[in-house]
């Protein structure tokens, strides 16, 4: 090899156009570390049953049970249910909460207050009675009021003696026949209040003190004072309002009435008309107070 040559055959040694990379040791691809368990549960709030209409902007406020507030200030804000009525809550571990759900502000006070305790681990569980599909719970929200009408006749009479020689009541009822889409078991089992308006018209010589109230399958469950008499032929009307028993309600599908009743003898048939609103109290869970006034306008 000349001069010439072995200078050309440096010079390419020292560019490194001739050199032998030696191969890369082969790299481990990177692993994720696992993701942390997480358990979710979707509330959703819904008008009058579990297959009714969402409830939009209704305000569901959940707390691990062990943490529920006992003080109306210290109830933390709520979240408003999307267009679907839903609210998603996810935790990090097995979990029991309650739910308190509260309707839309601008509702004011046609929605109960309803809730419930949940049980959010592997599997989704709840009491109360309600729907539970997968991890979607379903509670519904109810009317606070439902108004009714109806008409009856009370026949012109006396009442029976009773065994002690007092009169026995009378009564006229008209079946209170729920409206389209409120489920009448639910309803009744809120059932807290009444008032129960009865109008008749009295000609001359005609006579009748009634007492307004409510009956089941024409048993008598809450009555109003009587009228007084009046010399005077025209419209009369009797009401009862206020708080209903919680003794003397039926398990079973007794129908609910409203009633006129008299313990007079009646002078002419009264022919009536009923006009009766229902008030019902929702079923939140008892531990978990309400917020305060400034919190929603239900309470306003």
């Amino acid at each position: 090899m000349g001069p010439l040559q072995f200078a050309l055959l440096s010079a390419l040694l020292m560019s490194g156009c001739a050199s032998i990379s030696a191969p890369s040791p082969a790299t481990e691809p990177a692993v994720a570390p696992p993701a942390p368990p997480s358990y979710e549960v979707t509330i959703r709030v819904m008008q009058e049953a579990a297959d009714g209409a969402p409830l939009p902007a209704a305000e569901v406020i959940a707390v691990r049970a062990d943490q529920v507030p006992t003080e109306p200030a210290r109830v933390p804000a709520g979240r408003m249910a999307d267009f679907g009525g839903a609210v998603r809550f996810l935790y990090s571990e097995p979990t029991d909460i309650v739910v308190q759900v509260l309707p839309p502000s601008f509702e004011g006070k046609a929605w109960t207050r309803e809730g419930a305790r949940i049980h959010v681990g592997d599997e989704v569980t709840s009491d109360g009675g309600l729907i539970v599909s997968e991890r979607e719970v379903f509670i519904p929200l109810y009317r606070t009021s439902l108004r009714f009408e109806g008409n009856a006749t009370l026949m012109q009479g006396l009442p029976d003696l009773g065994p002690d020689g007092s009169f026995q009541a009378r009564l006229a009822t008209a079946p209170l026949a729920f409206p389209d889409g409120a489920r009448r078991a639910p309803y009744l089992s809120r059932l807290d209040a009444a008032v129960v308006h009865v109008r008749w018209d009295e000609a001359a010589g005609e006579f009748a003190e009634l007492a307004a109230g409510l009956a089941w399958g024409a048993t008598l469950w809450a009555e109003g004072e009587p009228t007084q008499f009046s010399p005077v032929p025209g419209p009369r009307e009797a009401t009862f309002e206020g708080k209903l028993p919680a003794d003397g309600r039926p398990v079973d599908e007794t129908p609910l009435e409203a009633a006129a009743v008299t313990r007079m003898p009646i002078v002419g048939d009264a022919g009536l008309s009923f006009d009766v609103t229902l008030k019902f109290l929702g079923q939140a869970p008892p531990e978990f107070p309400p917020p305060p006034c400034f919190g929603t306008l239900l309470l306003c």
